[in-house]
């Protein structure tokens, strides 16, 4: 009998931050942590902030150096 599956779970899903593997693998984490660079880069914090949470819902955190942007954008988007 196949147990079911729990509401979101994936399967086959990639290693991700909460797995062995690097996020940059899967490529909608990849696309969006550029994306929220590149809002960044252009000023709009918020977004650059929304394409992080993203991530965090679609790879189960971020990786490390996204953390500690997302604090600074985060602050600078409160700020604007």
């Amino acid at each position: 009998m196949t147990r079911p599956r729990q509401p979101g779970a994936l399967p086959n899903r990639p290693a991700g931050v909460n797995g062995n593997a690097d996020s940059h693998h899967h490529p909608a984490v990849s696309d969006a942590l550029e994306w929220a660079e590149v809002a960044a880069m252009l000023g709009d914090y918020a977004d650059a902030v929304g394409w992080l949470e993203y991530v965090e819902r679609t790879d189960g955190g971020l990786p490390e150096a996204f953390a500690e942007r997302r604090a600074d954008w985060s602050t600078k988007a409160a700020k604007a």
